[in-house]
């Protein structure tokens, strides 16, 4: 609930433009600003206004004071920036070296502030390491060599591409070389899966939220970005993730709540090789509407 607190106020009225929702109605001939009486339910809890008040005059029974900190003084200068993000790596050589509690924390902390749909900060974590990832790649070699089987049979391929799709099943008979040979060398003790990362990072929300894959998406790319800065690296499965989205066995592993759906997943670990220049990449097909 928005608290005004009037003897701060300095009626500059910046909460009321700040709130796009209408909560904070403009006060009328110089007067303070009101927050609307009736507003609690349709609030974001963005706390946009709290934080462009320049006299701290809001306030919110669900907001931690200690939370909200100094933003930058200056924004990052374009090309610093720009290299930093050409610097990221898909990461697919790992050292044998177990990444540290506290740094997998630091990294999981930077998501809290990724930008989730009507601000619901509904993105939930799993992490996976040590001997567990063994048993993870196990029931994810499972999953795929039970679709390749329908597949293979017939009968079964008609009821699997009815049950998943035309799509997800022309995936599944593009991508089965791939997996096939994966498997090969993972049983010959080669990890083309996680490719012997000490970490993997699962994020999972409620699938009755506005926008939970998004959300989950958005928050994992941070993650990525902020592994950088302590010297990890990352690399995005989508063969984990596509898998945990359909397999019980996989999420029942992963401690996966009733209403709950993993949307995407990614390695984590020290780099074992350092790259001497950022990659090429193609240009983007841009339109302009004007």
């Amino acid at each position: 609930m928005i608290k005004i607190n009037y003897e701060k106020c300095l009626k500059c009225n910046m909460c009321v433009l700040a709130c796009k929702r209408g909560l904070i109605n403009a006060g009328e001939n110089g007067c303070a600003p009101k927050a609307a009486a009736d507003g609690s339910n349709e609030c974001f809890e963005c706390w946009h206004c709290v934080s462009v008040c320049p006299n701290g005059a809001i306030e919110f029974e669900s907001a931690d004071p200690v939370e909200f900190g100094e933003p930058l003084a200056n924004n990052f200068e374009y090309e610093s920036f720009l290299k930093f993000i050409r610097s990221r790596r898909s990461c697919r050589n790992y050292k044998k070296q177990p990444v540290p509690g506290e740094l997998i924390s630091r990294v999981i902390n930077a998501a809290r502030y990724a930008p989730t749909a009507k601000n619901s900060q509904g993105v939930n974590v799993c992490v996976v390491t040590g001997d567990k990832l063994n048993k993870l790649a196990e029931l994810t070699f499972e999953f795929y060599k039970e679709l390749i089987n329908m597949i293979a049979n017939p009968v079964k391929k008609i009821f699997f591409r009815l049950a998943v799709g035309a799509h997800v099943a022309s995936m599944v008979e593009k991508n089965r070389p791939s997996f096939e040979y994966g498997y090969k060398m993972w049983l010959d003790g080669i990890d083309l899966l996680f490719y012997d990362a000490p970490s993997i990072i699962v994020t999972h929300a409620s699938k009755n939220s506005a926008m939970p894959k998004d959300d989950c998406d958005y928050a994992l790319l941070t993650m990525s970005f902020t592994a950088e800065t302590l010297g990890l690296a990352s690399c995005i499965n989508g063969f984990l993730s596509r898998a945990a989205e359909r397999s019980q066995n996989i999420r029942r592993f992963l401690k996966i709540p009733e209403g709950n759906l993993v949307y995407n997943a990614m390695t984590l670990g020290y780099p074992a090789l350092k790259y001497k220049k950022t990659p090429a990449r193609k240009r983007i097909n841009v339109s302009y509407i004007n």
